[in-house]
């Protein structure tokens, strides 16, 4: 169980990065990133638009971390429901420098393999 208050954005942001988030691609918070690229949250033009994004860049590991930090960042500020940028300093300030690389190239991979 998680020690972190979920009453407030930063206990719900810090939870969901908690546990095996950087070993575990069947995490909750990785798979519903999942969702979140692949449109259902946003609905079906947010995933094309992601999934374009991703076919067109899958080669060019600079724009690929970049667009995972992007929708990252926007899809924990709406399921914190928090301003992006809240988000990613919480997100920045709760992790280690060498955890919050080893999530971004989790999360790029968890993203380069999903069908496009």
């Amino acid at each position: 169980m998680s020690h972190y208050n979920r009453d407030t954005a930063k206990g719900r942001i810090l939870s969901d990065l908690d546990g095996s988030i950087l070993t575990d691609c069947d995490h909750a918070t990785r798979s519903l990133f999942r969702c979140w690229v692949d449109g259902s949250y946003l609905g079906e033009d947010h995933g094309l638009r992601n999934k374009a994004f991703i076919a067109a860049h899958r080669d060019n590991p600079k724009a690929m971390r970049s667009f995972v930090i992007a929708e990252f960042t926007k899809y924990t500020a709406h399921d914190a429901q928090c301003s992006p940028s809240y988000a990613q300093r919480v997100i920045v300030n709760g992790l280690t420098h060498d955890a919050l690389d080893s999530l971004t190239d989790a999360l790029v991979n968890d993203v380069l393999e999903m069908p496009v």
